[in-house]
């Protein structure tokens, strides 16, 4: 577009620009002035109700965290924000794909934040009703979306959890459910895609190609997606990650460009944000330096610590969970795990016997060892919009037990975030 002309020369200027004409837009209004029409900028009113609904920012926190991007980082948001402009204005650009990467603190998740909220500003003018989606912020993990106030990508795309090939298309109830859902999707973002292996990344392409109905020489159903993350973090669980071969090496290494971010701008303290770079990098064998080694032991708490542990096999896990639980909560109880099923004869729920040994893909244990102010950790996505999620830790507070006093009728936690009150499970 013409007048995207100067942005492409003196963007930092631009967005101050905007952000000038938008606060005489908003004093014009006050005095009942007629309001000054800006390209790319000004939205009818249907617009604005569809906008809303995609985002809770304002448009002035919206220029404020843009203003916020560094040099690198406006560099990749801008390239970005062409593409959407083009893709709203019926270009037709190149696919894009990129894949932004980092150690901690560059500011991924920050830019995430701002690509999130033009891309939607941009393309939510487009949608035909404003309850479609034009922008999918989603993460593979519970914690990591709630973090985001995104979605998990196996809810987004209703993937189940044995992920495994060939391809299996998905029914057309549901379908027909996303296709609806997503008729207007223009972006995906994918955050953490470090934990993404070949198999749910071929998943991700099948959806999509379903959901749009595209060629198939046409990856992700001729969606843009970005994809933001750090392969020196954690890699997939019990999956290839996408660096290595694999049968979506053609979906990730030959479609995405890369785009890594340098500049520290969360951590304070250069020494130790200089240290935490040589461990992300550091490989096995190489021996680290004496003063990165003493800065480390400065930081050590003791296994007597209150801290979050973490140990390399589950029996040292559960060792340390034994002792922690006999010292802080002697008057413990002692729950097994209860299976029902429907009984086809009386109709009736009826309770299966050693049934915990033979079921797959559980995160219940058998016995489970359970106290007041015990603490605990939730290990299974219960509801990601609400925060519980996979990794959350909080504190029992009080437990109601049976009549009969071998199973409990509710246990109350206090989890560790501030948001949340007593919570009965």
């Amino acid at each position: 577009m013409l007048e995207d002309a100067w942005c492409e020369l003196c963007p930092e200027v631009e967005v101050e620009r905007f952000e000038c004409l938008e606060s005489q837009k908003e004093t014009r209004a006050t005095l009942n002035d007629e309001q000054e029409q800006i390209p790319d900028l000004s939205l009818t009113v249907k617009d604005v109700a569809i906008f809303q609904n995609q985002t809770s920012m304002s448009r002035v926190e919206g220029l404020a965290l843009i203003r916020s991007l560094n040099a690198k980082q406006f560099s990749v948001f801008y390239h970005i924000r062409q593409w959407c402009l083009d893709r709203a204005n019926g270009k037709n650009p190149e696919s894009l794909k990129v894949f932004i990467t980092g150690g901690a603190g560059t500011g991924k998740s920050h830019l995430i934040r701002a690509i999130e909220y033009e891309s939607k500003r941009i393309f939510s003018p487009i949608c035909q009703h404003p309850d479609n989606i034009c922008v999918v912020l989603t993460a593979p993990t519970g914690i990591a979306a709630y973090n985001l106030k995104a979605t998990t990508i196996h809810t987004t795309f209703c993937i189940g959890k044995d992920v495994r090939l060939p391809y299996t298309p998905l029914g057309e109830e549901k379908l027909n459910t996303l296709r609806a859902k997503y008729r207007d999707l223009q972006l995906l973002i994918i955050d953490e895609i470090s934990m993404v292996d070949h198999n749910l990344l071929s998943y991700i392409h099948g959806r999509l190609h379903q959901i749009k109905q595209t060629g198939d020489f046409s990856p992700y159903g001729n969606i843009g997606v970005v994809g933001v993350g750090d392969f020196f973090q954690l890699p997939p669980v019990k999956g290839r990650a996408l660096y290595c071969d694999g049968v979506a090496r053609s979906l990730w290494s030959d479609s995405f460009k890369i785009v890594e971010l340098t500049e520290i701008v969360r951590q304070k303290d250069s020494v130790f944000s200089q240290l935490l770079n040589r461990l992300r990098t550091r490989s096995k064998g190489i021996p680290m330096l004496a003063e990165d080694v003493q800065i480390l032991k400065r930081c050590e708490t003791g296994e007597q610590s209150s801290a979050l542990h973490i140990f390399a096999t589950n029996n040292q896990v559960n060792d340390y969970n034994m002792s922690q639980l006999l010292k802080n909560c002697p008057d413990f109880v002692s729950i097994a795990a209860q299976d029902y099923v429907n009984d086809k004869k009386t109709g009736k729920l009826k309770l299966l016997e050693g049934s915990h040994i033979k079921a797959s893909n559980t995160c219940l244990t058998e016995l489970l060892l359970l106290g007041k102010s015990a603490r605990v950790m939730l290990c299974k996505n219960v509801d990601v919009s609400d925060g519980l999620v996979n990794g959350v830790c909080g504190t029992v507070t009080e437990i109601i037990m049976k009549e009969t006093k071998k199973f409990p009728e509710k246990v109350f936690v206090r989890f560790d975030d501030d948001f949340w009150t007593n919570t009965s499970i």
